[in-house]
């Protein structure tokens, strides 16, 4: 036999091998591609579970703080309503409900956790903004992001407020 014809047929061998005794690494599930929809459902679950939490963190307070908390999750409800509106108008079916949202577990640590979930919706937003070929939607989010930093904003000064 030609030696060139067996390196050749055994250039791929190890991988075979590897793949055959189940030592060969693991590839990633290829993921599908996000859409708009998926998207909007994420977005929506993130606006419910917001206005849960900061109700529910409100009760934790007193008189203005309380107010800016429930102010906090009055915005959250009226985003949650808007892009259920939206996923209606793309898909023609109501979003499913939100289950499972995280809960308060005392004052000032969740006054934190609050501060940053602001911080990561509003980095959230600004990415939807920049990747969807929706004009309406990228004008929404873009107002969303500008809530959330706000909310960040008075967050962080509540925390202050506590020490």
């Amino acid at each position: 036999m030609d030696n060139d014809l067996i390196k050749e047929s055994l250039k791929d061998f190890d991988g075979v091998w590897q793949r055959v005794t189940g030592t060969a690494p693991r590839l990633p599930p290829h993921p599908e591609p996000w859409s708009e929809e998926d998207s909007l459902r994420e977005m929506i679950r993130e606006e419910d579970c917001a206005a849960q939490y900061a109700a529910s963190l409100a009760r934790l307070f007193q008189s203005d703080s309380r107010a800016v908390l429930m102010r906090h999750a009055g915005e959250a409800k009226r985003h949650a309503r808007r892009l259920r509106a939206e996923y209606f108008i793309r898909t023609g079916l109501t979003a499913p409900q939100t289950y499972g949202c995280q809960g308060v577990t005392g004052k000032l640590a969740s006054l934190r956790d609050a501060l940053l979930q602001e911080d990561r919706r509003a980095a959230m937003y600004d990415s939807a903004a920049e990747h969807t070929e929706s004009a309406e939607l990228r004008h929404l989010y873009k107002l969303f992001a500008g809530d959330a930093r706000r909310h960040g904003r008075e967050s962080r000064g509540l925390l202050v407020e506590c020490f």
